[in-house]
């Protein structure tokens, strides 16, 4: 794809999402105009201290330094929007401002999406033609660009995911052309401006330990094994801790580090967010509830957690969640059990030299933002974005059905997921007609490109994703529509989202075991087979 057509996709992309300046926006909207006001008006030791709004600033560093930014053209436009008070400032101008911002930022997505999609033709091994080559290439571009679950959440709910999808992007380019410590630079400083992305930080660590730190220092006959290990090991250190040191420093240097910190890890709140993001807790809630309701219908003698049953049934919109018959989950339970599911596919890279491939280190990435995302500490609905986005480059870098196939699944049920977060009457028709068409569009372009597998079994197991898919439709018609209709009393105010967080988690559950199959799963069965052999 030459640069005039990327051009004229990202143009009129930005007109389309222009559209969108009037819609329904969530509270995230004030939150990031109160850290505009925060940034602008208040020295930066009161940054991560200041309580004037309910809204505090728990970003890293770098992005309240892009909010001061932001803060500094807006208030030449308007200085209401960077005005610090407990009440919202709602005015249109602060509205466009801020959904305009977020249109301009998105270059930098569009622009990473252009890099990476040329790069995955320049560096890729398979033998193919050049028409197929331009095919996978525009047809990755697109899916980056148009991905629905960006649209909704940036543009209409309201976030700026986008520039930062764009610089984990150049990271994994610059990773796929052997640029290591430039991709460490790079995802430094994403770290820096969103910590979610620690969720991929492993996968970062075991490649750039295995492929740059040891590539030197374990060839045969090398005398100089140690030095050149710590030597490598420094200069990726080096990097690193320079970027942290320009983000951190300020702060460290007024006593802010423990603030900051504490606004960053909120272990304070609980297991699940106030929507259950479908993942392995959201079903491990939902049996919660179908055993207390199984108690109070039988009185099981048995100990119960907590004495607050009435409250954890019928507590309207679905909050934060106390267990009563199951065990509570604390957040080292967590982290453990992701540490633990992260380990198998980090060893096998770590151990086999033939497995540090940079298809492997995708597959790894993926699977640890995955896995974080099924068995983390409150996790938000819009993390299974950071499977979604990098999951899209499989589509040219393992040439595979399969995945093509778990990326169309997983796009469809994850974006799915975000329905809820749109909440106004007026954009059900939007929110369902942009899934459909990305849906269709995906659907159409992979089967074009991949032939299915004759399996059997996997013909099968297919066969059954599509009838889960299809299963959408009532959910949709029933929690969109005919819920407040059928159910209007506020004592099932939270059964819709409780129906829709509880179907997307069993679809999404499955596509990471399926994904867990496919990045280690199947070597260790052959791996295990042989040993027994």
């Amino acid at each position: 794809m030459d640069r005039a057509d990327a051009f004229l996709f990202a143009i009129i992309l930005s007109l389309l999402k222009c559209l969108f300046i009037p819609a329904y926006y969530s509270t995230d909207m004030e939150v990031h105009r109160n850290w505009m006001a925060i940034t602008y008006n208040l020295p930066l030791n009161q940054w991560y201290r200041d309580e004037t709004s309910q809204w505090t600033l728990d970003y890293p560093p770098l992005f309240a330094w892009f909010e001061l930014f932001l803060a500094k053209i807006a208030a030449t436009i308007d200085p209401d929007i960077v005005m610090l008070q407990r009440e919202a400032v709602l005015k249109f101008t602060a509205i466009a401002f801020q959904r305009i911002s977020v249109i301009i930022s998105d270059i930098i997505y569009i622009y990473a999406a252009y890099q990476i999609s040329n790069t995955c033709v320049e560096t890729s091994t398979n033998k193919e033609s050049k028409r197929s080559s331009v095919v996978k290439q525009h047809t990755m571009f697109l899916l980056f660009i148009l991905n629905s679950g960006l649209i909704l959440i940036d543009h209409i709910h309201f976030q700026y995911n986008g520039f930062l999808f764009g610089i984990l992007l150049i990271s994994l380019n610059h990773m796929m052309k052997n640029n290591i410590l430039q991709s460490a630079v790079w995802f430094s400083i994403l770290l820096n401006f969103k910590h979610i992305f620690l969720y991929m930080a492993p996968a970062y660590f075991i490649y750039i330990l295995r492929n740059y730190c040891l590539s030197n220092s374990q060839k045969p006959g090398s005398s100089h094994r140690l030095t050149s290990f710590i030597q490598n090991l420094c200069k990726v250190g080096g990097v690193v801790v320079s970027v942290f040191a320009v983000s951190w420093g300020p702060f460290i240097y007024t006593g802010q580090l423990y603030n900051v910190l504490e606004r960053l890890f909120p272990f304070k709140r609980g297991l699940s967010h106030a929507y259950w993001a479908p993942n392995f807790w959201a079903l491990y809630n939902a049996g919660d509830r179908i055993l207390i309701a199984i108690y109070k219908r039988y009185q099981w003698p048995i100990t119960l957690t907590t004495n607050n049953i009435t409250g954890s049934l019928t507590g309207g919109l679905v909050q934060e969640h106390h267990h009563i018959i199951l065990p509570i989950i604390t957040p080292r339970i967590t982290i453990f059990l992701t540490l633990i599911f992260m380990l198998p596919c980090l060893l096998m890279i770590l151990r086999q030299p033939q497995r540090s491939s940079k298809g492997n280190f995708l597959k790894c990435v993926i699977y640890c933002s995955f896995t974080a995302y099924m068995f983390g500490w409150h996790v938000h609905e819009k993390a299974i974005l950071m499977v979604i986005v990098p999951l899209t480059l499989f589509i040219y870098e393992t040439s595979s059905f399969h995945f093509s196939w778990l990326f169309f699944m997983l796009s469809t049920v994850g974006t799915y997921s975000l329905f809820p977060l749109i909440l106004t009457p007026f954009e059900i028709a939007i929110k369902g007609l942009i899934l459909l068409s990305y849906s269709l569009f995906s659907y159409y372009s992979l089967f074009n490109i991949y032939q299915s597998t004759r399996c059997y079994i996997q013909w099968f197991m297919n066969c059954m994703e599509v009838i889960y898919l299809l299963g959408l439709i009532p959910i949709f018609i029933y929690t969109e529509l005919l819920h407040y209709v059928l159910l209007p009393s506020e004592n099932f105010e939270f059964l819709p989202l409780l129906l829709t967080s509880v179907y997307c988690s069993i679809g999404i559950s499955w596509l990471w075991m399926k994904l867990s199959w496919n990045c280690f799963g199947y070597d260790l069965f052959i791996y295990f087979k042989k040993k027994r052999v």
